[in-house]
Formats: structure tokens, C-alpha cells, sequence
């Protein structure tokens, strides 16, 4: 712990109205209020306290208790001036959201990193990033690995690791970017006994897509709806089937407009061909705003087809195909 050295009368100014600890605090008065403010040197850098105490007496009973609390933390090792992970987590995000302005990263990317954020931020937030070492990685994974899912599950080991990509980029913005790290510590291993295991995404059988197919056909035609829901649904049951023909994520549909779309046929060695609609998405990994080829088959062909005719005259090309949330 770096201390400054006693005040001189050279160094005392005439708002100064008196030194205390040693010499290792100064009290001063500020014109515009009457506060009188503690302030010292520690670690290095300049710091100062409001007391909000207009008499000496009290205020020097609150810059002694302040200066005492933070030689304690800094003997303990504690780094005072380093920014929290939360402060740095919200500077990473704010760059990140101006990538996926420019379109340097995708909305669902940026989406993942603002969610992983939220998760995190009870746990890691009121940290200082100067702070975070091996152990304190090693003991955050233990205890994520303790938490359920809503299905009474252990989370995975590809889900840990994307809570320590996230770390690891948050700290090497704090090294890289605001300057205020020296090195990164290394995330804990996912090898040996915390080895990825792939379980593979959850899918709906044949026999459930159907059941989910004749659902959504059957609440699109149910008599009496109002417009507005009659409109959801039916919107709901052609983003079923569109997104299965085509294979496309969630996001993927979402993103597509009806400039993006083209119907085809696709030269299958027959003299007719299969008809398939190309569409333009932002895929989960699109850069730089350049949009990725999928094909739209079989079903998905009948609900594009069903989409342009019932297409509103003053939709614009640039309009989204879907216009409401299904996620």
C-alpha cells in the first residue's frame, strides 16, 4: 500500500482546514455548499469523500472511520480504483451494440451477449475485474454447476462454457480496450471429467411435428376470432411451416423481408423440378450485414404462396415477411 507522506504547509491550500491520520488525510471545505470533503492518496491515485459535515469535529469523526476502512481493504489486498465487472460488462455491451448497428455482429448475437450478461451480473457484478483470479473463476463454476434448470437439470457443460466465453471477453476488453487489467486469468478447463459432452438439440419427432402442425392449422381456423388474433395465428401456423421447409432458426425467419424472397425451382434431374422459395436471412453467424442462401421446400412453398396473396397493397419490399413475435 502506497500512503502519501504527511502534508507540508506547502502543500496545504487555503481551502484545506486541517490534516488528520498522520498527516494522510486532509479535510476541505467546498465553496459552493459549506461539505467538508475528506481527501487522500492510496494505491497511487487521489481519492475524496463527501463527509456531509459542515463542522470539523464531525467531519473529522467521518474521514477517520473512511480512511481506516480503506487502509483495511487495501492491506487485504483489495484493489480500490478498479472498475466492478458490471462497469466493464456494460462498456463491452455498449461496444457490442454499435457492431451490431454496423453490422458487424447479428441482433441475435448481440441478444445472447445482453442475456448472458443479466445471468451473470448477480454473480460477478459488484466484483472489481482486478480482483477476479483462477479461484474466483473455479468457484463461480461450482456453483453454476449446482444451479437447475426448470426441468430440475444440471446445466450443461457446453452452457458453463458459454458463461466463461463471456467472462473472458469481458475481461480482455478491461485489458485490451479500457486499460485497466494487466493480464487475463485463465478460464477454468473443460477437459478430462468437464468435457463437453454433445447431447444434441432437442427435436420434435414425425409424429409430434404433425400433431404440432394439425395444432396450429386447426386454432387458425377456429370460427369466431377476432381479426387481430385470427392474423396471429394464421401468421403462426405459415412461420411453422416456412421455418421447418427451410431449416431457418428463429432468427433467421424473423430477419427475412419480402425483398429477400424469390420462388424457384430447383433442378432435381427431372423435367419439372422442385419448387422452393430462396430466401436472403441474417444467419447466426452473418457479418457485416451480408445475408446467407436458404431454400424454403414442400410445405413452406404452400405458406409463401398463401402469404402473397393475402400481402397487404401498401406493404412496402423492405416490410418484414412475419410481423409478429412468435419466439
Amino acid at each position: 500500500m502506497t500512503l502519501r507522506k504527511p502534508l507540508t504547509s506547502k502543500l496545504v491550500s487555503n481551502r484545506t482546514l486541517a490534516s488528520i491520520c498522520d498527516g494522510r488525510v486532509r479535510l476541505e471545505r467546498l465553496p459552493t455548499s459549506g461539505i467538508i470533503s475528506a481527501r487522500a492518496w492510496i494505491q497511487g491515485k487521489d481519492v475524496r469523500k463527501s463527509t456531509g459535515e459542515r463542522t470539523l469535529a464531525a467531519a473529522k469523526t467521518v474521514a477517520t472511520e473512511w480512511w481506516q476502512d480503506l487502509s483495511v481493504r487495501a492491506r487485504r489486498g483489495e484493489h480500490l480504483h478498479s472498475p466492478t465487472f458490471s462497469d466493464c460488462a456494460t462498456r463491452f455491451l455498449a461496444k457490442r451494440e454499435r457492431d451490431a448497428d454496423a453490422g458487424l455482429i447479428s441482433a441475435g448475437q448481440y441478444r445472447n451477449l445482453r442475456q448472458k450478461a443479466a445471468l451473470l451480473a448477480p454473480l460477478l457484478g459488484s466484483v472489481k475485474v482486478a480482483d477476479i483470479d483462477e479461484d474466483t473463476l473455479e468457484r463461480l463454476r461450482a456453483k453454476r454447476e449446482r444451479v437447475k434448470t426448470k426441468r430440475g437439470e444440471t446445466l450443461t457443460n457446453e452452457t458453463l462454457k458459454k458463461d466463461f466465453v463471456f467472462i473472458h471477453s469481458v475481461l480482455t476488453f478491461a485489458r485490451d480496450t479500457m486499460k485497466v487489467l494487466p493480464f487475463v486469468p485463465k478460464t477454468p478447463s473443460f477437459t478430462g471429467t468437464k468435457a463437453l459432452v454433445r447431447r444434441g438439440r432437442p427435436f420434435l419427432t414425425e409424429a409430434e411435428y404433425k400433431t404440432l402442425h394439425q395444432l396450429a392449422k386447426s386454432h387458425a381456423e377456429e370460427p369466431d376470432l377476432n381479426p387481430r388474433v385470427r392474423r396471429q395465428r394464421q401468421e403462426l401456423y405459415w412461420f411453422i411451416l416456412i421455418s421447418v421447409g427451410g431449416a431457418l432458426r428463429v432468427g433467421e425467419a424473423e430477419s427475412v423481408r419480402w425483398c429477400d424472397c424469390e420462388l424457384v425451382t430447383l433442378n432435381n434431374g427431372t423435367e419439372t423440378g422442385e419448387p422452393a422459395v430462396r430466401m436472403l436471412v441474417l444467419g447466426k453467424h452473418s457479418t457485416g450485414g451480408r445475408r446467407e442462401d436458404a431454400y424454403v421446400l414442400f410445405g413452406g412453398v404452400y405458406a409463401y404462396r398463401e402469404m402473397l396473396a393475402a400481402r397487404p397493397e401498401t406493404a412496402q419490399d423492405t416490410d418484414l415477411l412475419f410481423t409478429e413475435s412468435h419466439r
